[in-house]
């Protein structure tokens, strides 16, 4: 009887939930709210890399353009190589990018394996998926690094040609 009343009062339940983190954190057993956590967590990182990219693209591009501008008529050489920086630029860029899309599908693959059936519990981890857009080449960081490459090569042959 008195193992009832300790069971169901209040005081007991902190100390039991303390013991129960004991244990887990023992034997390195992560719960599966804790994993989501954290693969949202990553995901939300990589979106934020993402991001960064794309801001440091945008004034790259912008400064090598002006740079173009302002060389155009005066240097053959350095306007030569303005266009290398700027084609080499914009596909690192987008090579990174790339790799970010590649690592968060990979992270979103992870955790349905890893939550399998339990997964129906959970919100889903993207509000829109890749495979769910119908123009998701079309997205910015899917295009822009791969379309300022071909709009330099454009401008190459523009200056050297014309």
């Amino acid at each position: 009887m008195q193992i009832r009343r300790a069971a169901a009062s209040p005081d007991f339940l902190p100390d039991l939930r303390q013991a129960l983190a004991m244990i887990i954190a023992e034997k390195g057993i992560m719960l599966p709210h804790e994993y989501d956590r954290i693969v949202r967590e990553m995901i939300q990182h990589e979106s934020v890399l993402t991001d960064h990219r794309m801001m440091s693209m945008w004034a790259l591009q912008g400064l090598i353009f002006t740079t173009c501008g302002l060389l155009w008529e005066k240097n053959m050489l350095a306007t030569l190589a303005v266009y290398g920086l700027g084609m080499i630029s914009s596909i690192s860029v987008g090579h990174s990018i790339l790799v970010s899309i590649k690592a968060t599908n990979t992270l979103i693959k992870d955790w349905e394996s890893k939550l399998g059936d339990s997964i129906l519990q959970y919100p889903r981890i993207e509000a829109l998926q890749g495979h769910e857009m119908r123009f998701r080449y079309l997205l910015p960081w899917r295009l822009f690094p791969f379309l300022f490459p071909s709009v330099w090569l454009c401008l190459g042959v523009l200056r050297f040609v014309c």
